[in-house]
């Protein structure tokens, strides 16, 4: 049991800190998620999209043909088959421990400046939801498109592909958390070959398009204005889904990519659990009679400004540190940054629900 563990021996402590550091880099280009790609999931799932046709052809030699763009050359080299790295172990023959180390923290490098990369993304999400002028939406959108191009190349350079073939899963490292890394990363190396430069480069600006319409679209109270983006976004995530993850459902294939092993029926179990215990308490509140509340809740305006320092003392206390984070006012709140010594939430205010403002900021 966790418990029980003993604590780990010195020397893994560093495949310990770089295995949540790659958990958190999995995530945090992610972490401001828009609204819209949220929503776009939930009426995926609404409209009970079972299966989609893959875009990917296997070949007769098990190497996916269309797609591959640079890692083609690998998929086919011998000893490789399926959807990427899957090595026998006749394949890689035992190498010296040292050798395998050195590999190992080439391999480590090579994801650092990655992550560090993807950190670049994640501060321009940031900004253009808090500080950016709306009109600089094009700007941001082709500084985005390419940089996805930029990380998508490094994330799939054949190199990398073989340092992970050499590595074998991280065979003889001697450390769970070496082997999850080097496991991590021919699982994200065979996803991102999966997909062109191309498609990450559409990806990157069409989130950026569907973000800049919805604030507009809700500023005006107007669905209609981003029906279309909203649209253009199912089918981008369901090519996505498609080419990735082919052996899933779609909602299932787009659902892994936001929260990896969960399936739809799993959340199909825990909300009707939810929904179990939440109905019956809802109405019980809903048939109390309404509590007399303080004038100062009761609806009076509340100015914002008074609101925010609040909010600010709020966040302070629960623990929040100001001199590795900061703490501003988007559309709709998030939480962004790069990791532990960079982590940015928001909130929104409204002066006749301070709510909204307070929930916002304890939530994130």
């Amino acid at each position: 049991s966790p418990s029980s563990a003993p604590p780990p021996a010195p020397q893994l402590r560093g495949h310990q800190r770089e295995h949540r550091r790659r958990l958190r880099a999995r995530r945090t280009p992610r972490s401001p998620f828009p609204l819209f790609v949220s929503l776009a999931a939930a009426l995926l799932a609404m409209a009970t999209v079972t299966a989609m046709t893959t875009a990917a052809v296997r070949g007769t030699g098990g190497g996916v043909v269309g797609g591959m763009g640079r890692a083609r050359a690998l998929r086919s080299a011998p000893g490789l088959r399926g959807r990427g790295l899957a090595a026998t172990a006749s394949t890689v023959p035992p190498v010296p421990a040292a050798a395998t180390k050195e590999r190992y923290q080439r391999l480590c490098d090579r994801l650092k400046e990655i992550s560090q990369l993807a950190g670049v993304s994640s501060i321009l999400g940031w900004d253009e939801q808090t500080m950016m002028p709306s009109g600089a939406a094009p700007t941001r959108g082709a500084q985005k498109s390419v940089l996805a191009a930029v990380i998508h190349e490094k994330q799939t350079d054949p190199s990398l592909g073989e340092l992970i073939q050499e590595l074998n899963g991280g065979e003889g490292l001697g450390c769970d958390y070496a082997r999850a890394n080097c496991r991590d990363a021919k699982r994200d190396f065979e996803l991102e070959t999966s997909k062109s430069k191309e498609l990450a480069k559409r990806e990157a600006e069409l989130e950026g398009e569907c973000f800049s319409t919805w604030v507009k679209a809700r500023k005006e109270d107007d669905w209609k204005l981003f029906e279309p983006k909203l649209r253009e976004m199912f089918e981008l995530k369901k090519e996505v889904a498609a080419l990735t993850r082919p052996e899933l459902p779609a909602y299932d294939g787009a659902l892994d990519a936001f929260e990896r092993g969960m399936p739809a029926s799993r959340l199909d179990q825990i909300f009707a659990e939810l929904k179990a215990d939440l109905l019956p308490l809802v109405q019980a509140v809903i048939d109390k009679e309404p509590p007399s509340l303080p004038e100062a809740v009761a609806g009076t305006p509340f100015p914002v400004e008074k609101q925010a320092e609040l909010c600010l003392e709020v966040a302070k206390d629960i623990g929040f540190d100001m001199q590795r984070g900061r703490f501003d006012v988007s559309v709709h709140p998030f939480t962004g940054g790069v990791g532990p010594k960079d982590v940015r939430i928001t909130t929104r205010y409204s002066e006749t629900n301070w709510m909204e403002g307070i929930g916002g900021t304890i939530h994130e």
